[in-house]
């Protein structure tokens, strides 16, 4: 579907897209009906949904298993178990776009470094805002924009922004506020 027909019917758009934001809205209802969202999802892609975003061990603790009412007021889930929800409801989708807004944030590493493969791996083309700089992570994108102040600054694979030793350099080996302090030293010499 072209993208003038798919800006001009919401619908169409919405289906093709999928986002995962930190903050997860739950509904007061089933764990399925929060991952499904009321839409027809068979029990199998329901289960590699649940596998793919690391929820088979949530399930499995909960007294009703998918069918346990979760949400406000009911059985409170982590942070972590709400952003896997996120993730899971996208795995559902199948959308071709997804846009990751540090969506692993409130995992621990190991999990997180397992997701994320599982995300970048899908067949959908992945915009992923993050902080964290995971080398086999970050090598397995096929560009990354480096922002600073709301701008782009710097642009290019893994090894190419290594290569240029500028701001990127300078945040994955020293971390931000390295980098700050040799620009103030630059500057006053």
């Amino acid at each position: 579907m072209h993208l003038k027909k798919c800006l001009n019917d919401p619908a169409s758009y919405y289906s093709k897209v999928s986002i995962i934001q930190q903050n997860v809205f739950m509904f007061s209802d089933t764990l399925k009906n929060n991952i499904c969202l009321y839409s027809e999802c068979g029990e199998e892609e329901l289960n590699e949904a649940l596998r793919q975003s690391g929820l088979i061990q949530v399930v499995e603790k909960l007294p009703k298993g998918v069918d346990t009412i979760v949400g406000e007021g009911e059985v409170e889930l982590s942070g972590g178990e709400r952003q896997r929800i996120a993730i899971a409801r996208a795995l559902i989708k199948k959308a071709e776009v997804l846009l990751i807004d540090e969506a692993t944030a409130a995992l621990d590493k190991v999990t997180a470094s397992d997701i994320e493969r599982t995300l970048i791996n899908l067949d959908a083309t992945v915009l992923a805002v993050t902080h964290k700089l995971d080398p086999e992570i970050l090598k397995k994108y096929d560009e990354i924009f480096v922002m600073r102040d709301g701008e782009i600054i710097e642009r290019g694979t893994l090894d190419e922004l290594l290569e240029k030793r500028g701001y990127f350099y300078y945040m994955y080996n020293y971390g931000i506020d390295e980098k700050e302090k040799i620009e103030t030293v630059e500057e006053t010499a």
